[in-house]
């Protein structure tokens, strides 16, 4: 629980207590409602990272301000932070905190000075082991870069890997329990009496890590448990970046060498039938969660191995909690529910993060559940919540540069599968054409995303993608295609501070003289920050003929 102290401009106190986390603004439905012109709707978001608080301003237009200054993201929150929202100053105090202090008080009341000595010297070799595990929010201090020596760590590693032939096993079976105690037991025995570790517990401190990072996916399995991490940046095996809360910071820790890297990446590409190699040196894949990872080799990435992952969120999405962050309102969620069972063709637009998987996540929830659904992907990241889905992935050509499998080749193969509804996960390529196509054969109230910064330019940019397969075909013949194919145009955005949301909504009317005629639904206003409704239907939508 937190303890709030409101304090407004004429002098009233308000005192609440809220657990996090929890949102801020003029709506009723707010935790902390502040009924002011100065406050939007859903002003701020204070939520719990660990043991800190965070405040996330939710795009409001005058803004939220800490210490008298303009705030997307802050944190850790502080007692003696000056939180402004609207007319009031906000003040926190972390009652969670409180309750640590005083027990910690009491036991040094109870503790002899030699009891107390021993506590800190346990919790400085403690710190020794974790210190790398920690996110940083500025530049990895001397002091955290040296708590693990790296020459003893790469030595531990290699001393490893000759004894258990690592590289010969799949993610499945580095993941064995067995495994990996042996491999502990193996180090333990092996340094035991090296008088390089003053302590037990800083062996198996280095042990814990080199078993983690030798079996495991090293640094990559924590943050794929931190529920706040979003993507993971690797740069080069000692330079790792996270983006946490739309904020893209420095992570602690990094991996030994760049050879333990790739040893992980084999291990993550093998079982899902990808190859990383001078060969093919880039790779699409998915971990088991569903995460999506990108890697590059060197020389083509010229600081070293580069690894991105785009973490796969592990709750259900509904309309509903997409309402709730913003990302859009309840006229547009009912919108986009007759929309879906009015069966029209959607095309999802956006930029690289704003969440185009997601709504194709949110808007297969209102389809029937007696209609079968064919999802066609580069990497599986759709996870439908819908009983009857047929999932196909692309496959990349083999060592004799053979066997590939392509998304055009699964999008044909779908229309032999009787789908009722066929969803492309990104169209980026010639597939757009038979995409259309598809659409045009009676396979109503389809879904696909590509990457555009406005309705107009995706419509553009599909033009674009089928004059990749059919140079030859006329551009008014193009354009007719696609005005046919789809209805609706849906852009997403992601602003500075790192809210998502539906930011246009417009219907395709037709193609005349060469211009694609659309009819805005639905817009956001940014320099009021609310939603406007030029031509939004009130009544039940019937599908075209």
């Amino acid at each position: 629980m937190i303890d709030l102290t409101i304090c407004y401009q004429n002098d009233r106190t308000d005192r609440l207590k809220v657990s996090t986390p929890f949102l801020i603004g003029r709506a009723l439905d707010c935790d902390v409602s502040i009924n002011h012109w100065r406050v939007a709707r859903k002003h701020v978001r204070i939520e719990r990272v660990g043991d800190e608080l965070f405040a996330h301003d939710l795009g409001s237009l005058l803004g939220t301000q800490v210490n008298e200054k303009r705030i997307g993201t802050y944190g850790p929150l502080h007692q003696s932070d000056r939180l402004i929202v609207g007319p009031c100053l906000i003040q926190f105090t972390d009652l969670n905190k409180q309750t640590k202090a005083a027990h910690s008080a009491a036991q040094a009341l109870v503790t002899t000075p030699a009891e107390q000595q021993a506590q800190k010297q346990t919790v400085s070799i403690e710190d020794q082991i974790i210190q790398t595990r920690r996110l940083e929010t500025s530049l990895p201090t001397e002091h955290s870069r040296a708590a693990i020596s790296p020459s003893l760590f790469t030595e531990m590693h290699k001393t490893l890997m000759q004894s258990f032939d690592l590289r010969k096993l799949d993610v499945t079976v580095m993941a064995d329990d067995s495994l990996a105690d042996k491999a502990s037991k193996y180090l333990r025995e092996f340094y035991e009496s090296d008088s390089r570790f003053q302590t037990q517990e800083i062996l198996d401190g280095y042990v814990q890590q080199v078993v983690e990072e030798s079996l495991g996916l090293g640094l990559i399995s924590d943050l794929l448990k931190d529920a706040s991490v979003s993507e993971i940046m690797v740069n080069r095996f000692d330079e790792v970046y996270v983006e946490q809360h739309g904020r893209i910071t420095p992570y602690a820790r990094t991996f030994s060498s760049e050879t333990s890297l790739k040893v992980i990446l084999d291990r993550i590409v093998s079982p899902v039938g990808r190859r990383l190699d001078d060969a093919s040196p880039m790779v699409d894949a998915r971990l088991p969660d569903g995460s999506r990872i990108n890697a590059i080799l060197s020389p083509v990435a010229t600081k070293g191995i580069s690894l991105t992952v785009r973490k796969f969120g592990v709750k259900d999405r509904t309309i509903s909690s997409l309402q709730r962050t913003g990302f859009i309102d309840s006229t547009i969620a009912g919108y986009l529910n007759r929309i879906v069972n009015a069966r029209l063709n959607i095309l999802v637009s956006g930029g690289t993060g704003t969440g185009k998987t997601t709504l194709l996540n949110v808007l297969s929830n209102s389809i029937e559940k007696d209609q079968r659904i064919v999802t066609i992907e580069d990497s599986a990241e759709l996870k439908l919540n819908h009983p009857h889905v047929v999932s196909l992935e692309s496959r990349a050509a083999n060592a004799e540069g053979t066997g590939a499998i392509t998304i055009r080749d699964l999008v044909k193969n779908s229309m032999r599968m009787r789908p009722d509804r066929i969803i492309v996960g990104e169209v980026r390529g010639a597939e757009a054409l038979d995409m259309v196509l598809a659409l045009n054969t009676g396979h109503d109230g389809s879904f696909t995303t590509l990457h555009a910064n406005t309705p107009r330019d995706a419509l553009k940019r599909l033009e674009s993608l089928v004059l990749l397969a059919a140079p030859n075909l006329p551009f008014a013949a193009i354009k007719e295609l696609i005005a046919s194919a789809f209805q609706v145009v849906i852009q997403i955005k992601r602003n500075n501070a790192g809210i998502r949301r539906i930011t246009a909504i417009s219907e395709i009317v037709g193609c005349e003289s060469g211009t694609f005629l659309l009819q805005p639904f639905v817009s956001w206003d940014e320099k009021n920050s609310h939603y406007v409704y030029p031509n939004l239907p009130s009544c039940h939508l019937t599908t075209t003929e």
